[in-house]
């Protein structure tokens, strides 16, 4: 079995070479046969590399220990979920996941009738095969997940205690499979420029590929946020570490990505935008890798240095030279074939101000990011910025973002006519002055604040007005009912919709942020058994400290019973776990009371032999609201990617066929309710 799996990898190897061979000398002697085997070598491949993941979990379930990755990551008696997920808890393990992923995406793409009708499979699926194979010769040559021990050992070293957490299944996943759909917009565009197509339509094509990568990415994102919160006991849920930073930048650069592509399909404009943030989004998946993998940087996330690391920059030195090749090569066809930007107060307007805001952002986490390094070259100390290097930065440029979308569903696609356009926002408006009427009555005095809540009140009643009025008019005009009216009316347009849901979730989540981050409380105090601290409008009480096994755990535990304005609401057990295993591993469990309000997150720090314990005490206001923006954030995605039958995007449209059907609809539905009010 071992040299069966040993074979795959080398197998897998070879048909990536194989099947990029195959491509480009099919696409230079244009010959059919060649590009057809190619797609069945792209099937063979992705084959391989699903048998080297079967079998490497096959030896994680079955506690084979003769493996050295096994051993490393898994003991007898770990749980099955965490077994499961240490396929890609480790280095090895984590980039087989990564090129495994990457590897049914080129496949989809190869074998899509679509993109073979459109002469853009041929390209694409070479260009990602690059990635497959420099993929698995890292992967074959200096990380092998097949490595043997020696010596068998009786049971494994064991997974991280911090990674025994139901997110941490999640979190790395997801990311890795959204790095990996983020080289398929990648490829699209290199595709365009190596065709010399200067149209739209690779944006069209690349549409939902792309909205998948950034949903994946966003879940991953979020989710390690939520295990930060959950596991670290350090009482937040971003800390603007390097390896969090690394998965952020490529979000913000595929962010901006699907709003320009949406303004190049609408008006042929930004396809220089959309060219360069596909490049990025793609580029800094690859240098967050780096960044992980090379040691250069100090990280709880990030691996023990590794001699991947230099391989991963050499790889990005060459995505970079390439794709600057090919986008300055072709740039004056690019150029020459954009319409200029006319009416800043427009839907291409907002976008393009959300693709400057988002570079922005993206540029910030990357000096911040970097200064160490940039700081040691040029000085030879290493420093670091901090925490509220990019709070500062930050805050006020995602702000202007949330405002500038907050705008777009009320604005369309050309220069707006209509001269009493400004009563769409009269409802925004008095949201947003009512919002703050509220906040400042409940105490809410800080700047940020005030202004982040009025934000998310405008956002989310801009978006909400679009609905209505969307909902009415089509009332008037076919008689349905209001809820099949919205029903119809988001169905007849799932990416319009589905990204005004995704809208709304975002607001939610700025909420949470907002709340928590201004008006976050901490007390780390010491507190006798049967003592009381009181914070807020809490009183605990320290009623005990016990300890109790759990399989081969220890776990010493207290009981706090938790009073609020006098009235009893519950018992709370923060934890701490002796983990027993080889490396001696201990770890604090939070004890957590959510409301939407507010979190009560307590961490059992010390302990004394009379009893006493120190705790680490917070109260997180609106927390939960994060959570609950992520689920409408999904939702919203998830409707957007919702197949449709929509035309044909690949074809030349008219100005008055580029209006999306919804839009069409609203004014002629308003139209005719003009006309009956008038007769």
């Amino acid at each position: 079995m071992v040299s069966l799996a040993v074979a795959s990898i080398y197998i897998g190897l070879f048909l990536s070479v194989i099947t990029m061979l195959l491509y480009v000398v099919g696409i230079v002697k244009k010959d059919n046969g060649l590009l057809i085997g190619g797609k069945w070598s792209a099937v063979a491949t992705l084959g391989s590399i699903t048998l080297s993941m079967v079998l490497l979990e096959y030896f994680i379930l079955t506690n084979d220990f003769s493996i050295k990755y096994v051993y490393e990551y898994t003991t007898r008696d770990l749980e099955l979920l965490y077994k499961i997920s240490a396929l890609w808890a480790g280095k090895s393990g984590s980039l087989l996941t990564w090129t495994f992923g990457l590897a049914i995406l080129t496949a989809m793409v190869a074998c899509s009738k679509k993109l073979q009708k459109a002469n853009y499979a041929q390209y694409i699926t070479p260009i990602l095969m690059v990635n497959i194979a420099v993929f698995m010769g890292l992967i074959a040559f200096i990380d092998h997940p097949f490595q043997l021990n020696p010596v068998v050992p009786a049971d494994g070293y064991g997974l991280n205690p911090m990674l025994q957490n139901f997110w941490m299944i999640i979190h790395p996943i997801t990311l890795l499979l959204g790095y990996a759909g983020l080289a398929v917009p990648f490829g699209f565009a290199m595709a365009s420029l190596i065709k010399k197509d200067t149209s739209s339509d690779w944006t069209k094509l690349a549409r939902r590929w792309t909205i998948f990568a950034w949903f994946l990415l966003t879940l991953g994102n979020i989710m390690g946020g939520k295990w930060a919160y959950a596991e670290q006991g350090w009482g937040g849920y971003w800390a603007w570490d390097p390896v969090e930073n690394a998965s952020l930048m490529p979000w913000f650069t595929a962010t901006a990505l699907l709003h320009s592509v949406m303004v190049a399909e609408r008006k042929n404009m930004m396809k220089f935008w959309n060219l360069s943030l596909a490049f990025l989004s793609y580029l800094l998946t690859i240098f967050g890798t780096y960044l992980v993998r090379s040691g250069i940087i100090t990280s709880i996330h990030a691996f023990s240095e590794d001699p991947i690391g230099i391989y991963f920059l050499v790889f990005q030195i060459v995505i970079v030279l390439f794709s600057l090749y090919l986008i300055f090569s072709r740039y004056s066809l690019v150029r020459n074939s954009m319409d200029e930007m006319t009416d800043f107060f427009s839907k291409e307007g907002s976008f393009y101000g959300v693709n400057i805001l988002f570079t922005l952002a993206t540029l910030i986490v990357f000096i911040g990011t970097t200064f160490p390094l940039t700081s040691e070259w040029i000085s030879g100390q290493s420093k670091n910025l901090g925490v509220p290097f990019y709070t500062q930065l930050e805050a006020p440029v995602l702000l202007l973002t949330m405002i500038l979308l907050s705008f777009t569903p009320l604005v369309v696609w050309h220069k707006k006519e209509n001269k009493d356009w400004k009563k769409d926002y009269i409802i925004p408006s008095a949201a947003a002055i009512l919002t703050v009427i509220l906040v400042l009555v409940f105490g809410v005095l800080k700047p940020y604040a005030i202004i982040g809540y009025a934000v998310v009140a405008f956002a989310i009643t801009c978006h909400l007005v679009d609905f209505g009025k969307g909902m009415v008019a089509r009332r008037k005009s076919t008689q349905e009912n209001y809820l099949v009216a919205l029903v119809r009316l988001m169905t007849r347009n799932k990416r319009r919709y589905g990204g005004y849901i995704v809208h709304i979730g975002m607001a939610l989540m700025m909420m949470g942020i907002v709340g928590s981050q201004n008006y976050s409380v901490e007390h780390t105090v010491t507190i006798p058994l049967n003592g009381s601290e009181d914070i807020n409008n809490y009183r605990l009480v320290y009623e005990n400290l016990q300890e109790k096994k759990k399989g081969k755990k220890d776990v010493l535990y207290a009981t706090i019973s938790v009073f609020r304005d006098g009235d009893k609401v519950g018992t709370m057990h923060p934890e701490v776990i002796f983990y027993n295993d080889a490396a001696g591993n201990t770890l604090p469990e939070v004890a957590l009371k959510s409301t939407f309000k507010e979190d009560l997150y307590i961490v059992l720090k010390s302990w004394e032999e009379d009893g006493r314990g120190t705790f680490m005490i917070k109260i997180n206001p609106m927390v939960s609201w994060i959570w609950i923006g992520t689920l409408v954030l999904s939702l919203g995605a998830l409707f957007a990617l919702w197949s449709s039958n929509e035309r044909n995007t690949t074809t030349t449209r008219t100005e008055t066929e580029i209006m999306s059907d919804v839009e069409a609809e609203i004014q002629a539905a308003i139209e005719e309710a003009r006309k009956k009010g008038k007769k």
